[in-house]
């Protein structure tokens, strides 16, 4: 019971933190489209 807990919040910090990645990835390529289309 115990290791099966342990093994589901594993699982989901690791696709937490694989989210997080990609979202921040998307973030990072949005912004740099945006200076690229607007150059100040």
């Amino acid at each position: 019971m115990q290791a099966a807990f342990m093994a589901e919040v594993g699982r989901i910090r690791y696709t937490h933190a694989l989210a997080s990645i990609v979202c921040a990835l998307l973030l990072t390529r949005i912004f740099l489209n945006f200076t690229e289309l607007y150059p100040c």
